[in-house]
């Protein structure tokens, strides 16, 4: 099993990196379909409860994930770049902004193999407060768990 890999980088930036034992179209695919989002972009505490998108450059998105507790987290954003299947660039503004004002979200896919793809993401902030704080959070845990949640629908592919 794989581990995300979170590190601080150049002006603002959080580099995620992490590799997936599927091939480059599945974890595409699992990444973009908003059918198969929800199966695996939760945290343990809060499932997805809408996952509306329009995929394709300058369509928009809207993601909530809903607390046991009937509190919501809930996110908005545009799609600014799309190069299927490797590469896509999209905003991001969470309706409780804890990641200080709008980030950007450039997410690359690399086959390093028929069966192992590495996955780079860049996640863009307004300065490096925010990014810091956002790196001070249960996030990079959170992801964690999520990406852990995609190998198994990745593995459960038929």
């Amino acid at each position: 099993m794989h581990q995300l890999q979170a590190t601080a980088s150049g002006a603002h930036e959080i580099l995620f990196t992490r590799r997936f034992d599927a091939p480059l179209g599945r974890v595409w695919q699992a990444m973009t379909d908003p059918a198969l989002i929800p199966k695996w972009l939760w945290a343990r505490v809060a499932p997805m409860t809408l996952c509306e998108q329009d995929f394709r450059v300058g369509g928009g998105f809207r993601w909530v994930w809903t607390r046991a507790d009937g509190g919501e987290m809930g996110v908005t954003g545009r799609f600014l770049e799309i190069e299927a299947p490797h590469r896509m660039v999209h905003s991001e503004t969470f309706d409780e902004d804890w990641t200080g004002g709008e980030t950007r979200v450039t997410t690359e896919l690399v086959a390093l193999g028929d069966n192992l793809t590495e996955m780079r993401m860049i996640v863009w902030y307004s300065s490096d407060q925010a990014r810091d704080a956002a790196m001070a959070t249960a996030m990079v845990e959170g992801m964690d768990e999520a990406y852990q949640r995609l190998d198994a629908v990745l593995e459960g592919w038929s």
